[in-house]
């Protein structure tokens, strides 16, 4: 037996949501200053 993945293959997963915006960057991570401090944060200082 062999397995063909084509074009008439009935796709067993459904189809997923777009989660586009969960991914986007937050605007406040844009900022120099909470960049800064947030790298301290996790350097421990």
């Amino acid at each position: 037996m062999v397995f063909r993945a084509d074009a008439t293959a009935l796709d067993p997963w459904p189809a997923l949501p777009d989660d586009t915006a969960l991914w986007s960057v937050a605007a406040a991570a844009l900022d120099t200053a909470e960049l800064n401090r947030l790298d301290r944060e996790q350097a421990g200082d």
